[in-house]
């Protein structure tokens, strides 16, 4: 998540680097498989699935898998 907003051009070896902003768009897939290596137990994966964003509300705040009442079944899933 965070490289979602990252600023590069920076570096002083970066001879014609002008600094923008950019970032990385990481799909729900990746997201996934991201989880599954990291996991460290059942719960753990529970717990790391819903906290997973999956969009942003009309207000601009994150909305999460527990959010929809998804994050157990997803876990159900990946078991």
């Amino acid at each position: 998540r965070h490289l979602r907003k990252i600023t590069v051009g920076l570096a002083d070896t970066e001879k014609k680097g002008t600094p923008r902003d950019t970032g990385f768009d990481i799909t729900v897939a990746s997201e996934i498989m991201a989880v599954l290596a990291l996991t460290t137990s059942l719960a753990d994966m529970r717990e790391r699935l819903g906290r997973m964003v999956i969009g942003l509300s009309k207000s601009g705040e994150p909305i999460t898998t527990d959010d929809l009442g998804v994050g157990g079944a997803l876990a159900v899933l990946m078991k």
